[in-house]
Formats: structure tokens, sequence, C-alpha cells
């Protein structure tokens, strides 16, 4: 009991050191009576009378002893371990735990707030969409006296939003500028923009917003490291709340009501939040959608890190941050339209890539990703087997993560992205071999699952072409499986696998998956009833040859 009560007042008293780090980075008091105190040497003090290890973290020892107290039913130290965990990091996990933890105690008031939270952020999420009344919680006697009241501050809306301070490095951008910030305008506090040497009337519109709008301004001389200027920007910003905007992007204006309710919440520690981001090419339909890390609480332990494509991550290490994806906001950029490349010369910008590509060394493989996507661009068959090569060796070093020793700026390449590119060189090639075998090596190494549905559905076609139809059947059916709030990509919709799967019960004869498959796609358009009759036909005459069959497809 008494090495149980040492335990929870140390978990405590780290709890506090944290929340107090965030406002003395230096780890000192103020004031003559706190003189001598460190709060770091306080940290390491405590941190020898857990049970258990620190060492990979303060949110990885929580979730560890939240497992354990799921497991063995202790509903105490778990109200209390969810608490410390929401109080830095608002994990879909989690926030799931505390719904299910307020129903099993009666307590409403915790399951109505964390499911309330729960939609903003996991609106696809269906234990979050349950309606659970508000009213005068039975609280159980077992639990801590604090948690109440603490719950209700943590995870209750605010009447206002908090303020947000949109950050902008600006150059050369009077045609694009006075969009980027109008389309903030109604839930902005300031507009802190850097310019770092524009030539041309950018200064004047400027000047003209700052009449209508917040603005800081900045004058900074141009070192070719974004990074810096990030930083820089994000020094000058006062608000509870930092989204970065580029002068070529604007916020859709559907996403203001989700920005909104989730400014309402007080900032929850260092955390990103990645927003979607759409990028208009010449043609209207065609685009890219991505993820981008741009919205984040003001916090000392967040900074930028890159010369070029930089992202925020943890002063120190910066891979350590949780990051949680937003479905709800949406980017809109037009800074790959030939006219705004050539105005702004972005070409020469991947001159200064390189500085990035190795720290103390190492492969850095996010960095080596980004330097393979601007090879990519080149219509030369050497830029594009170096560029395959580039995206081995990031997927290579991000595997051995794990297993060294953390650096700091070094990030994880964006998995995802990394398999389809490849998957881009290799359908390029119609190398089907190096598909089907990549997707099955990294699906073997679990820790960063593939979450993109063409992902699974070019393998799948690809285990078709190599004659592997139990395995094709189930990469099918795992893209049908796939959340709405993954990346849609241009011409891939949820058809494409349900067509798939009719052409793998044409392989195989299977009356059965066919008719279930041609019932879902008439379902979702009537259109589809003359390409079912051929296949009725097709089916007739029997099992098809599955070269034929595939080469229809495509």
């Amino acid at each position: 009991m008494h090495q149980a009560r040492v335990a929870d007042d140390a978990e405590l008293a780290i709890f506090a050191i944290r929340h107090l780090l965030a406002f003395f980075p230096q780890g000192l008091l103020p004031g003559p009576a706190c003189k001598g105190f460190n709060l770091f040497q306080l940290y390491t003090h405590y941190s020898r009378r857990l049970p258990g290890d620190l060492s990979a973290g303060w949110l990885v020892y929580l979730n560890q002893q939240i497992e354990q107290a799921l497991a063995q039913g202790r509903w105490q130290p778990l109200a209390r371990w969810l608490m410390f965990y929401l109080s830095e990091s608002w994990d879909r996990a989690v926030l799931s735990d505390a719904v299910r933890l307020g129903q099993f105690l009666s307590y409403p008031l915790l399951s109505h707030w964390a499911a309330r939270l729960g939609r903003v952020l996991y609106p696809a999420e269906a234990l979050f969409q349950q309606d659970i009344p508000l009213y005068a919680p039975s609280l159980q006697p077992d639990l801590p006296g604090f948690l109440p009241a603490y719950w209700t501050h943590l995870l209750c809306p605010r009447p206002q939003p908090g303020s947000l301070s949109v950050c902008m490095i600006v150059r050369n951008a009077a045609d694009t500028l006075t969009p980027a910030c109008e389309s903030l305008a109604a839930i902005a506090r300031e507009f802190v923009i850097a310019d770092t040497g524009s030539e041309d009337n950018t200064l004047e519109v400027i000047a003209h917003l700052s009449r209508r709008y917040p603005v800081k301004l900045l004058r900074l001389p141009w070192h070719h490291h974004f990074a810096q200027a990030r930083n820089q920007v994000l020094r000058q910003a006062s608000g509870e709340w930092v989204l970065s905007l580029d002068a070529d992007e604007v916020m859709s204006l559907e996403s203001l009501n989700t920005l909104a309710e989730l400014l309402a919440y007080r900032p929850a520690g260092p955390q990103i939040f990645a927003l979607r981001c759409e990028s208009r090419f010449e043609r209207r339909e065609s685009t890219l959608v991505d993820w981008v890390f741009r919205l984040f609480p003001r916090h000392t332990q967040i900074r930028y890190w890159g010369a070029l494509h930089e992202r925020p991550g943890h002063a120190v290490l910066p891979e350590t941050l949780p990051i949680h994806a937003l479905a709800g906001p949406k980017i809109e950029h037009d800074g790959y339209l030939p006219a705004v490349v050539a105005r702004h010369q972005k070409h020469r910008r991947d001159a200064y890539l390189a500085q990035s590509v190795y720290i103390q060394g190492l492969p850095n493989p996010y960095f080596v990703y980004h330097q393979a996507c601007i090879l990519l661009k080149s219509d030369h068959s050497e830029a594009w087997a170096e560029a395959e090569r580039l995206l081995q060796l990031a997927l290579q070093e991000t595997r051995r993560y794990p297993d060294r020793q953390p650096v700091p700026g070094w990030f994880l390449a964006p998995l995802n992205d990394v398999m389809l590119k490849l998957q881009w060189i290799w359908l390029a090639q119609q190398r089907w071999q190096s598909i089907y075998q990549a997707y099955r090596d990294w699906c073997g190494w679990s820790r960063f699952p593939l979450t993109e549905p063409v992902l699974h559905y070019w393998y799948g076609v690809a285990a078709l072409y190599l004659g592997h139809s139990v395995q094709a059947h189930e990469a099918f059916r795992h893209c049908l499986t796939l959340r709405d709030e993954t990346r849609p990509y241009a011409g891939f919709t949820s058809e494409l696998p349900l067509l798939a799967l009719t052409k793998l019960a044409l392989l195989q004869g299977d009356w059965a998956l066919g008719c279930r498959t041609w019932m879902h796609l008439l379902a979702k358009d009537i259109s589809y009833q003359s390409a079912y009759l051929r296949w009725w036909g097709r089916m007739l005459q029997g099992p098809a040859n599955s070269g034929d069959s595939l080469s229809e497809s495509s």
C-alpha cells in the first residue's frame, strides 16, 4: 500500500512538473522561495519512484499503465491515468476509454464531454456519435475527489473559441496573400506575416490588410532555410493556437466551423494536428490530396525543422510528438499551377533540400523522400531509377527507427506516401512482382500499417496478374473496409475494388461472389446494368483467362 501511494505521488508530481515546464522551459521557477529548485532535477528524482520506465516517454508509460488497469479492472488508477494522458494528447483510443469508463462508472459527465470532443476530432468514430445526456453525476466513492472538476475543465469547450495566430512567411505574394488571409479572418486573432524580401507590392498589400485585421509584420533576411524563418514567426505569435498557412493557400469555407469547435477547447499539451491539403494542377480535374502538419498549440516544446519541406516537431526530438489527423478542415493549394511555379521560381528551392538529407552522417528519411519526389518530376529514366533508390532508402531507414538512438532533426518518412510513389513507378513499368513483394514485406512489419485503399487495390491487381487469387480477394475486400477519412485519389473510387471482385469472380467462376458484388455496384450506380449483363454472358461461357480479364479491366 505504501509503495502504491509513493508511485501515485510521483505520477502526480511528474504531471505537475511537465505542465510547469510549458511556462518555464529553462526549468527554473521565479521568486526567492523557489531558489535552488530545478524542474529537470525534480523530474529525474520522481521518475525513479515510478514502477515503470520513462525512457520511452511519459505518454508511452501512461499507455502501458492504462492497458494494465483495463486488463485488471482497476478503475480508480485508470481514471487518473486517462486524465494525465488527455492533458497532453487527445488520442482516439484514450478518448474512447474515457467514454466507456464514464458509462461503466455511471458518471455521464465524463462520457458526455469525452464523446463531444471525440466528435470534433474523429467524426467517423461511431462511439463518439452517441447522444449521452448530461445530468447530475452519481460518482463512485472510490474515484479521486479532484477528478470531476478537472475533467470538466479539461474536456469542456468554452463559450467562445480560443485565440488563433495565423503564421505566414511570404515573398512576392501580392496576388495571393489577400484571399489567404480572408479565408481565416473569421476565426483568427492575429496574422503574423514575415516578408523575406518581396520585390513586388506585397508590403503594400500587407499594409492594406493591417487596416482590416490585426497584423504583425516582420522583415526577415532570407537565408534559404524555411524552418529558421518559421521559428522566428512562431516566437512572435501570441495566440493559444497556431496555424501555419502559405500565401498560395486558402482555408475552405466549410472548414471554419470545425476549426472553431476545436479552438473552443483549451490546448492540451504539445501535439500536432494534420489537415487535408488539396493541391490543384493545370487541369482542374487533376488534384493531389495530402496531409500537412499545420495546426498545434503554441508551446515552448514545439519548433520547426528542415531547410525545405519544413515541419513542426518537438524542440529536441521532433518525432516524439503525438500527431492527430483532422478529417474535416481542408486547405486548398494553388502553388503547383504553372503560372505560380514560374512566378515564384519554386524550382530554385529544390537545390537547398540537400542541406537536410543527412543529419550526423545518417540519412534523414523525411527529406530523402522529398528529394525522390523532385526526381519524379523528370521525364528521364535515370531520374526515376534514382528516385526509386531513394524511396527504398527512406523505407529502410524508417524501419530502423526503433533500433537507433534518437537524433535531433530526424523525421520518419510518410510511409504510405513512400509506398504510393513506389507503386507509381512500378505501375508505369508494369512490375507486378515488385508491387506484390513490397506490399507483403511491409505488411510483415506492422509497426506502421498501410492505410490508403489504393495501396491495397494495386496489390490485389498485382496478385491477380501473378495468379494469387486468394491474396487478391483479401486485398480488394480490405479496400472496402477502410474509412472514408483516408485520402481520395484522382481516378480511385470505392467502385474500383468492387469491379475487381467481379473480375475475380469471373476468373474463378464464382457466381455467389459475383452476384453479391454486382448488387453493391448496382445499388451505387444503376448505370452499371449493361456491364452486369456483359459479365453474366461471360460467366455463362466459363471461367475467363486471367490476362484477358485484367487487360479488359485496365
